[in-house]
């Protein structure tokens, strides 16, 4: 026996004691101003710097394999970082990239007047002796941006190395080896 019973969005229909629900959804015009999910901005391009772990194991230099990405940002650089901590996709972990965290499991970032990114890390890094790390590759990925001038990487604690007038680079004492 099948019996429909219909009332506005939700239909029900009874076969042989089992109740099933068949929700409706009826898609009207929207006047005004756009949910902000119709404001998806247009895709862009962004360059990702992944290590390449067999080049790194036979010292080919450099180390890195450029990969492009399309995300739905206005903020390049703010994307690249998130990509990256992300890490590379089932199809360039296929090609040989690999990414190295150091304990890392998030970064967020902000940028001066100045051209200086500061990076903050999340998680207990550790570099455990290694002379390569997230610090080398954040350094490659932010500076293809020509405005930024150095990168400033902090650690859990807020901490890194040298003094804030120093030129350069500068990492946290858990990336040195």
């Amino acid at each position: 026996m099948k019996r429909i019973i219909s009332g506005g969005a939700i239909t029900i229909i009874l076969v042989t004691g089992i109740i099933v629900f068949a929700y409706t959804r009826q898609i009207n015009h929207i006047q005004g101003p756009q949910p902000e999910i119709f404001n998806k901005p247009d895709p862009i391009a962004i360059t990702l710097f992944f290590p390449d772990l067999n080049k790194y194991r036979t010292g080919t230099e450099p180390y890195e394999v450029a990969v492009t990405r399309l995300v739905y940002t206005e903020d390049k650089k703010q994307a690249v970082l998130a990509e990256l901590i992300k890490g590379p996709t089932i199809a360039e972990q296929q090609e040989g990239l690999n990414m190295i965290y150091n304990h890392v499991t998030s970064a967020s970032m902000a940028i001066d007047s100045e051209g200086t990114a500061r990076v903050y890390l999340a998680g207990e890094c550790n570099s455990e002796g290694a002379t390569y790390t997230i610090g080398n590759i954040l350094v490659k990925n932010l500076t293809q941006f020509s405005d930024i001038k150095k990168v400033r990487i902090y650690d859990q604690n807020g901490s890194t190395l040298s003094a804030e007038n120093e030129p350069g680079n500068s990492f946290p004492g858990c990336l040195q080896p």
